[in-house]
């Protein structure tokens, strides 16, 4: 059974005296010879035998407990890389979500209405944890490969198998960015090369968009769309995917757009990339948009950690329905794949912000790093097969 989240906590906070303590009373004195001395068999028994008291320990704790305790170890003599090989290696895989749940037949179709089984406290091994939410994001971020605002031209930015012979492109916002991590995953484990090219707040969709860092057009975002055009058609890839936020307001002839005039000016410029894409890769996929909570999760279920259900959002107010079908409708009239991660996302109304052991939101409009991760082969099964290089062979 799962300890509570203070207990857990708790556990956390005691964890730094004891390694403290272990490590002047016990570590030093053993690795110096003070206690058992140099004889080897002697010293082979001791380490034995604490082995065994820290295996006991560790397991009698739990994996939560376990996770926070080594972390702690760091703040000692052990290396930061040191405690993250002894956690990659140790460190069992988070729990799969409740699938029985989740439709995976047409992804438009109602949620199954069994909210009752995302009922209950929050898990007190929740992946991430509340506190480790805001910065559970891609790498990507990191790195400078998803690019800024104020920046023009998208990086190199190779990920997956580098020496696969399949290239596949994710292009689009931070709601593109948001599934790196499995892309990544996928591409090192069924061997595709990933360019990930991804820009704040620059949608795919060609078409000028104000925007508020500047409060302006976003002509970086153009000059950047328009490299990365250049880009994938340098690359040739078997498989482009491009997503992003819906809510975006265009620009016409000088004048922002809202509203249903803003919706339709976007298909419009969805429509032109999509046509535009496939002239230049293999295959396209769109994939939408995901679901949104108007209250950010990490922070309602701090204060609800009896009642995960109390943070979930209602689907009429998550889930843009009248945006969904269009973005399905362009894409099917492009040739696109249309892939839509609603189901996986909300599975049941209201949408949970806690799924099986999994933190859903790392903020009010973008999954967690560990979410995405685990719907990997989820949305491999819904991507188009990546069609071999030969098809550009002779034109």
């Amino acid at each position: 059974m799962a300890l509570p989240l203070p207990t857990t906590l708790a556990l956390a906070a005691l964890a730094i005296p004891i390694a403290a303590a272990s490590q002047r009373w016990v570590e030093e004195p053993i690795r110096r010879g003070r206690v058992v001395g140099f004889v080897p068999r002697r010293s082979l028994a001791a380490a034995g035998a604490l082995t065994l008291v820290l295996v006991v320990t560790s397991t009698s704790f739990g994996g939560a407990a376990e996770d926070r305790l080594v972390a702690a170890a760091s703040t000692g003599t052990v290396a930061s890389s040191d405690v993250d090989d002894f956690i990659e290696a140790r460190q069992a895989p988070p729990a799969a979500p409740i699938w029985d749940d989740i439709p995976t037949a047409r992804p438009t179709a109602q949620p199954t209405p069994s909210p009752d089984r995302f009922d209950g406290p929050v898990p007190a091994n929740l992946a991430p944890s509340l506190v480790d939410a805001k910065q559970d994001r891609p790498l990507i971020y990191d790195d400078g490969c998803h690019v800024d605002p104020s920046a023009q031209t998208p990086g190199e930015c190779v990920f997956g198998d580098h020496d696969a012979s399949t290239t596949v492109v994710l292009m689009g916002d931070s709601h593109a960015a948001q599934w790196f991590p499995a892309f990544d995953a996928l591409g090192r484990e069924r061997h595709w090369r990933l360019v990930s090219l991804t820009k704040s707040g620059c949608p795919p969709a060609e078409v000028t968009i104000w925007v508020g860092t500047f409060e302006r057009a976003y002509t970086e975002c153009d000059e950047w769309r328009e490299a990365v055009f250049a880009r994938i058609a340098d690359l040739q890839p078997e498989l482009v995917v491009v997503s992003m936020t819906y809510g975006q307001t265009p620009i016409v002839d000088g004048k922002t757009l809202d509203g249903e005039p803003a919706r339709v000016v976007m298909i419009a410029a969805y429509k032109r990339t999509l046509g535009r894409l496939d002239s230049i890769a293999g295959r396209v996929a769109l994939l939408a948009d995901t679901p949104r909570a108007p209250d950010d999760p990490p922070i309602c279920l701090s204060s609800h950690l009896d009642d995960a259900l109390s943070c979930a959002t209602a689907r009429q107010d998550a889930v843009e329905g009248d945006w969904l079908e269009e973005q399905e409708g362009v894409a099917e009239a492009e040739g696109a794949a249309f892939v839509d991660p609603t189901p996986w996302v909300c599975p049941v109304d209201p949408c949970p912000a806690v799924i099986g052991r999994y933190l859903v939101y790392r903020d009010t409009h973008h999954l967690t790093t560990t979410y995405a991760m685990a719907l990997r082969n989820r949305l491999a099964a819904a991507l188009p097969v990546p069609v071999p290089q030969d098809r550009f062979d002779g034109g």
